[in-house]
C-alpha cells in the first residue's frame, strides 16, 4: 500500500526480483509504479477493499491510516498486515545487513555503499530511499551476502533490525513526537539499535553522534572531518563547484584520496562514512575510490536542476527539511558558488514545524532572500493552530532582517521567483515534500 513511494516501491521491486508475486495500490501513477508494472506487478490506482483479493500478506507504510478500506478488508479476512519495516527487517536480518541510520545523510551514504559494493562485483541487495542520479536505480535483489538499506529512526522502526554493520551519522532532536517528546528517549533508542548488532558486527559512528551517545558504543569505530580523536579522519583537499577531493586516513595512516562529483563538506563527510563502512567490511581502498568516482549523488540531494546560461541563474533542489540540513545546504550554496542565494523552503509537517520552530527561524543566515511555501502535511496529519508558513516567515524576518516572503500555493512561489530573480542568482528549493516542482516549473519558465 502506497507502492508508488520510493521506500515502498523499493521493497516491492526487491520482492518481485526475489520471485514473489506482488500487487500494490497508490493514489496516482508514476515512473516508479510504471517500472514495477514492467517487472510484472499489478498496480491499482486508488484504495479499494477489492484490491486485497488474492493477497496473502498486506504491507503498509506509516502514512496509511487504520481506517483505510484495504487495511480493514485485510483484517476482516485475517490477513497479516505488516509495516514496511517488518519486511525490511526480514531481508536485513537473514543476511549480512548494512543498516544506515542517523538524522542526516542516510540516503546518500546508503547509495554510496551500494555503489561501492556493486562496482566491487559483490552483487548486494539494495533499498535506497532515493533514486541515484544518472541511473534511476534505487533498489535491487542481489545474490551476494550483503543487504544495504536505510534504518529509519523517525518512528522507531530501526529497532526491528539486527544488522552486521550499522552506521549512525548524527543525532538531532527530531521526530520527538514518536519518543514521548523526550530527546533522552531518542538517545536510548539509538543505543538499543547499536546494541542489536550481530555477533562480530561493527558500528560506524559519526563524531557528533559518538559524543551524544556518551561512550555507549559497543564494537564501534568513529569518523569525522579533521577530527584526530576519530578512527577515520578526512582532510578536505578541494571544494570547487560540483567537484571535491578528500584525503582519508585510518588511525593516522593515509589510505588515499577520493574524488567526488558532489559539492559541499557534508557530502565529503558522507563519503568518509561510506569509506569507513566498506573498509571495515574488508574492501580495498582502491575499490572504494573507484565506486565513489562513479557515484553522482541522489536525486533531490543538492541536485542541479538547471543552469540557465542566458540569464546566468542556477537552480538547485535539495531534500533538506531539518534545520541542520538547511544550514548545511545553504552554507554549501554560498561558499561554493558565491552567488546571491534565494532559498525557497517548504516546511514539512505541522508537528515538526512546531517542535523546531525557533531552530528553523535561525537556519537562513546564508540565504540572501527567503521564500516560505505552504507547509507540506501528508495524511493523516492535520493543521495545528498557530503553526503556519506565515508565522515562520515572520520569525525568520525578525531574526535575519532580510527579504522574506510567505506564499499560499506553489504556483505563486514560481510566479514571484520569475518576477524577482536577478542575473547571477542561485535558487535552491528545500524540503521533503513536493517543493521540487517549483524548481522544475521555474526552469521551464526561464526557458
Amino acid at each position: 500500500m502506497g507502492v508508488g513511494g520510493v521506500g515502498m516501491s523499493a521493497i516491492a521491486k526487491v520482492l518481485i526480483q526475489k520471485g514473489l508475486k506482488v500487487s500494490g495500490s497508490d493514489m496516482s501513477s508514476s515512473t516508479l509504479t510504471a517500472e514495477l508494472e514492467s517487472l510484472g506487478a499489478r498496480i491499482y490506482l486508488g484504495h479499494n477493499a477489492a484490491n486485497v483479493n488474492g493477497a496473502e500478506i498486506v504491507i503498509r507504510s506509516s502514512a496509511i491510516p487504520d481506517d483505510n478500506p484495504e487495511i480493514q478488508e485485510a483484517r476482516s479476512k485475517g490477513l497479516p498486515v505488516l509495516h514496511r519495516s517488518e519486511i525490511l527487517a526480514m531481508l536485513l536480518n537473514e543476511n549480512r545487513g548494512i543498516a544506515v541510520s542517523g538524522a542526516h545523510g542516510k540516503t546518500t551514504i546508503t547509495g554510496m555503499i551500494a555503489t561501492i559494493l556493486e562496482m566491487a562485483r559483490l552483487d548486494p541487495s539494495v533499498l535506497v530511499g532515493g533514486e541515484l542520479v544518472g541511473t534511476g536505480f534505487h533498489a535491487k535483489y542481489g545474490m551476494g551476502p550483503y543487504v544495504v538499506a536505510e534504518a529509519d529512526e523517525s518512528d522507531g522502526s530501526f529497532l526491528k533490525y539486527h544488522p552486521f554493520l550499522a552506521v549512525v551519522t548524527s543525532i538531532e532532536a527530531d521526530h520527538l513526537e514518536n519518543y514521548g517528546g523526550s530527546f533522552t528517549n531518542l538517545i536510548k533508542a539509538y543505543q538499543a539499535f547499536l546494541g542489536q548488532l550481530k555477533p562480530g558486527g561493527v558500528a560506524v559512528v559519526g563524531a557528533q553522534a559518538a559524543r551524544m551517545l556518551q561512550g555507549q558504543l559497543p564494537s564501534a569505530v568513529t569518523y569525522g572531518l579533521d577530527d584526530p580523536d576519530c578512527d577515520y579522519t578526512g582532510r578536505i583537499l578541494r571544494l570547487e563547484g560540483f567537484d571535491s577531493q578528500l584525503e582519508v586516513s585510518r588511525r593516522g595512516r593515509v589510505m588515499g584520496t577520493l574524488e567526488l562529483k558532489m559539492p559541499g563538506a557534508h557530502n565529503l563527510e558522507n563519503a568518509l562514512a561510506a569509506s569507513a563502512a566498506c573498509l571495515e567490511l574488508g574492501l580495498e581502498f582502491s575499490q572504494i575510490k573507484e565506486g565513489l568516482a562513479q557515484f553522482q549523488g541522489i536525486k533531490r540531494r543538492f541536485q542541479l536542476v538547471q543552469h540557465n546560461r542566458e540569464r546566468d541563474i542556477l537552480i538547485i533542489d535539495d531534500y533538506g527539511h531539518h534545520p541542520t540540513e538547511l544550514r548545511a545546504a545553504l552554507r554549501a550554496a554560498k561558499e561554493i558558488f558565491g552567488r546571491r542565494v534565494v532559498a525557497v523552503f517548504q516546511p514539512h509537517r505541522f508537528n515538526r514545524t512546531q517542535f523546531l520552530f525557533d531552530e528553523f527561524a535561525n537556519s537562513f543566515s546564508d540565504a540572501d532572500v527567503v521564500a516560505v511555501a505552504p507547509i507540506y502535511a501528508p495524511p493523516p496529519e492535520t493543521p495545528i493552530p498557530g503553526v503556519s508558513s506565515e508565522k515562520l516567515a515572520e520569525a525568520i524576518l525578525a531574526v535575519e532582517r532580510k527579504p522574506v516572503e510567505a506564499f499560499s500555493d506553489l504556483g505563486s512561489v514560481t510566479d514571484w521567483l520569475a518576477d524577482n530573480l536577478r542575473s547571477g542568482d542561485l535558487v535552491i528549493t528545500l524540503g521533503a515534500g513536493n517543493i521540487g516542482l517549483v524548481g522544475q516549473a521555474l526552469a521551464r519558465r526561464l526557458d
